[in-house]
């Protein structure tokens, strides 16, 4: 579906809606799709694109107290072009007479800009086995063209961590920068993934915070979230920004 929604200019989730009836991961010849409009019918369909480079970390999995696991990896972009509409599928085997389970999980946000990395987490209600071997597979990698003006530049500033003493939780704060002028009249949707590494280098928690908000000039964007480890004591911290005009 990734290809067929980037050669017909939409986004891959506007596909999937538009086909809510058809599993991506079981699309035989012959399957038959409804495409929804791109805005704009005078485009052509792109020529089909070439599978880009992304390749996946190790899948890190922890049962927590409601018998759930949670199963962590990150995503890389080695290459010298940003992707979009990354999503990745992680798989848990079947034990006994309980059958295989899958969830596809996008990253936290939609770009992966060159040579980055982002973090995905995918959630498997209980009862499960204790022992997991879980994998994962890249489900849909897009390449962002340098005319597509869907992202503003944005950067972190100023910003803070502090790691509980038990390290359990950590809160960051800080500013967000964007590379324009200040105006109440246009507005933008701002987005931080923050992810939690343990001493092995285990990511072991993310969180997702957003906000709307006017173009705020030298003032930037102020922000504040607490993120929590599903297992093991948070010693690391990352954070990524992304920014989109909003209409």
């Amino acid at each position: 579906m990734g290809g067929i929604a980037y050669r017909y200019q939409i986004s891959l989730s506007a596909l999937m809606a538009a086909n809510p009836q058809i599993n991506p991961n079981q699309m035989p010849i012959g399957t038959i799709l409804v495409i929804p409009s791109a805005g704009n019918s005078h485009n052509p369909p792109r020529p089909a694109f070439t599978p880009l480079p992304v390749s996946l970390g190790p899948v890190h999995c922890v049962l927590v107290q409601d018998g759930g696991t949670w199963c962590f990896l990150m995503v890389h972009n080695p290459s010298e072009q940003a992707v979009v509409e990354v999503s990745v599928a992680v798989r848990i085997p079947g034990a006994g007479n309980d059958p295989a389970r899958e969830e596809i999980i996008p990253t936290m946000l939609d770009r992966l800009p060159k040579h980055s990395s982002l973090p995905v987490a995918a959630y498997f209600a209980g009862p499960l086995p204790t022992s997991l071997q879980a994998s994962a597979a890249i489900q849909s990698a897009l390449p962002l063209s340098v005319d597509q003006n869907r992202f503003l530049t944005a950067q972190l500033k100023d910003q803070q961590t502090d790691i509980s003493t038990n390290g359990l939780w950590a809160s960051i704060s800080g500013k967000i920068m964007l590379d324009l002028p200040a105006d109440p009249n246009k507005m933008v949707l701002v987005r931080i993934a923050g992810a939690a590494f343990d001493e092995a280098g285990n990511l072991v928690g993310v969180r997702l915070w957003e906000k709307k908000s006017a173009l705020p000039g030298e003032e930037g964007i102020t922000y504040k979230f607490t993120l929590y480890s599903a297992a093991g004591r948070i010693t690391r911290l990352k954070t990524w920004v992304e920014a989109v005009p909003v209409q």
